[in-house]
């Protein structure tokens, strides 16, 4: 929000117009590109991760008849996906080896 100064001119609420600058430089603030490279990256992952869900049940579910085991079975791959995306340590460390290939 801006606000009007004694001498006319504007300046940010907190701290002046390089405020900005200034808590990106503190580690306040994350640079646009690295936000979109990191929601890019989930994204990617999620999908390639689903994805691949046919093949990591296929040969669990091979011949199965009972809907019930099957339908256990595919949810049981599918919480192993959700779960290894939810882990925040293996995800970061994921993305920081991709950062450095």
């Amino acid at each position: 929000m801006r606000r009007q100064s004694q001498d006319g001119s504007q300046r940010a609420r907190k701290g002046g117009p390089d405020c900005g600058a200034r808590r990106k430089l503190e580690g306040d603030l994350i640079s646009r590109e690295a936000v979109t490279a990191t929601g890019i990256h989930i994204i990617t992952t999620t999908r390639t991760a689903l994805l691949t869900l046919g093949n990591r049940v296929a040969e669990k579910i091979a011949g199965k008849t009972d809907v019930r085991e099957i339908a256990r079975l595919v949810d049981a791959e599918v919480r192993d996906v959700l779960g290894a995306l939810a882990d925040e340590t293996k995800f970061f460390a994921a993305m920081e080896a991709d950062a450095l290939s």
